[in-house]
């Protein structure tokens, strides 16, 4: 009985509550991290539905190239602001979020209409690694870039979205946040970030009529670790990006499509200890992994008989590490 409230809930979120329209929060949208993957096809779909857009990324020539590409594709006015995320200093940090995004936002022709912020900046290799093998400089990497820049964009856009008393952030997380995994343990640790974090700020702003979604897609094809030709489970970026529109307004957490939904929901029941009794010997006589762990060890030597160059790069940090404990012994 306890469950009926809940399924009612879902089937109304997903078949009878409409999407919120960004163009109704406001005619501008920012993204982050635009000039590929889903940075790219958010840019393009927002700009399909008329929005003008915000563009920051850290390459100024391939932004006033996306920007001229929209303007003349669609008709929308596009702005672009270069920024790099990651090798700024605090106090560029600091001048960029207190005073140049602000005031490029509140100037002509954008006068503060913005409705809609897409937290899509990221890094990660996303190579399947041993934790103590991972470089120092990708560890600092990643916090500072995919949990850092979501934390000040969203510091940056929040108090404007707050006055207008209208605003939605959608930030792009991973299927790798939805659970422990193994061999992408700092990548997938920053990606529950941005999710906790986007949980946290929607009870926040919720009462202020600011939507807040994170949205967890797993594998997108041309990124990562899979390859550019689109398949069921690694659809392209612009299904991932249509999918996020479509469920702002009706979800806080999103998969997007019903693949990564279906391999969301298949990792849970074998992770399950219910079931994992019953699935283990099975995988086994069929030569499979039997949970992520085993998955992403598969995944972990696969890539490594592939580019066993990549891997011995990785693990520099882990042989200084051996040689100064070895020397400390004697």
């Amino acid at each position: 009985m306890l469950m009926l409230p809940r399924f009612g809930k879902v089937l109304y979120c997903n078949f009878v509550k409409q999407p919120t329209d960004p163009k109704s929060l406001g005619a501008w949208a920012i993204i982050t991290g635009c000039t590929s993957g889903i940075g790219l096809e958010f840019a393009t779909s927002l700009a399909e539905k008329g929005m003008n857009l915000v563009l920051v990324s850290r390459s100024k020539s391939k932004l006033e190239t996306l920007a001229e590409h929209l303007q003349e594709r669609f008709g929308v006015c596009c702005m672009s602001l270069a920024f790099d995320f990651l090798t700024c200093t605090p106090h560029e940090e600091e001048d960029f979020y207190s005073h140049v995004l602000p005031k490029a936002l509140s100037s002509s022709p954008i006068n503060g209409d913005v409705g809609l912020l897409v937290n899509n900046v990221g890094v990660g290799d996303e190579v399947p690694l041993m934790t103590d093998v991972v470089e120092s400089l990708d560890v600092m990497s990643m916090i500072k870039v995919n949990c850092g820049a979501t934390v000040n964009m969203s510091r940056a856009l929040l108090p404007l979205f707050t006055h207008r008393k209208k605003g939605a952030v959608i930030n792009v997380s991973s299927g790798s946040a939805q659970q422990p995994t193994p061999y992408l343990s700092v990548y997938s640790s920053t990606k529950a970030f941005i999710k906790h974090f986007s949980a946290c700020c929607g009870q926040e702003y919720k009462d202020m009529g600011i939507e807040v979604m994170c949205i967890v897609p797993y594998y997108v094809s041309g990124t990562g670790m899979c390859p550019a030709r689109p398949s069921i489970n690694a659809p392209p970026a612009s299904v991932v990006t249509k999918g996020a529109l479509s469920s702002l307004g009706r979800h806080t957490v999103s998969h997007t499509n019903i693949a990564h939904a279906l391999i969301d929901f298949g990792g849970r029941v074998m992770e399950s200890p219910a079931v994992g009794w019953l699935v283990q010997p099975i995988a086994r006589f069929y030569g499979l992994p039997w949970n992520l762990l085993q998955f992403m060890r598969w995944q972990h030597v696969k890539m490594k008989n592939r580019n066993p160059l990549l891997f011995e790069k990785h693990g520099r940090f882990k042989a200084v590490c051996m040689e100064w404990y070895g020397r400390s012994r004697l």
